[in-house]
């Protein structure tokens, strides 16, 4: 991503928000997940706390690297014994997570947040570019001097953004 991952965006969006629950004497928690969840830190109070689950956040580094965001919300469901107000930090491209966030949202106050790469919308004129899928290893080289290919990948975008949009409302 540019300026920053999309991870770090993740991370500094979450960083804000237990701080900001901090403030108000909410309770923080955490779940960090690729294929399998990796990582709970439960709910509590307070500013260390939620210092605590930034550094956690920043110190994050997943053993696994696909990612399962269906397993993840199966799991939260499960978690969670009361009622809560869940922000889920994500790029919403897996498969599958669609039931398990409306089975979540039957009980929690559930917020989805799509953290996005303005280049996976509107690739810029770079000529040749090799790129690699960061879960599976696999590469391809791309012209994206290619008006016809920049305009699959934005029509491709917008086709994903608008079917996300239509599950979360």
């Amino acid at each position: 991503g540019t300026p920053r991952s999309k991870a770090a965006l993740a991370i500094e969006v979450a960083s804000v928000l237990a701080l900001a629950a901090a403030t108000t004497h909410d309770r923080v928690g955490a779940l960090l997940f690729s294929d399998q969840v990796e990582r709970v830190i439960p709910p509590a109070k307070g500013r260390k706390h939620a210092l605590r689950v930034i550094r956690d956040l920043v110190a994050f580094s997943p053993r696994g690297r696909r990612t399962d965001l269906a397993r993840a919300l199966h799991y939260a469901t499960g978690l969670l014994r009361h009622r809560s107000i869940v922000v889920i930090l994500s790029d919403f491209l897996a498969q599958g997570w669609e039931s398990p966030l409306r089975q979540l949202a039957v009980r929690h106050d559930v917020v989805a947040v799509a953290v996005e790469d303005p280049r996976e919308t509107a690739l810029p004129d770079a000529g040749w570019l090799d790129l690699e899928d960061a879960e599976t290893g696999a590469r391809r080289v791309v012209d994206t001097s290619d008006r016809t290919v920049r305009g699959r990948l934005r029509a491709l975008a917008e086709r994903r953004r608008e079917e996300r949009s239509r599950v979360f409302a």
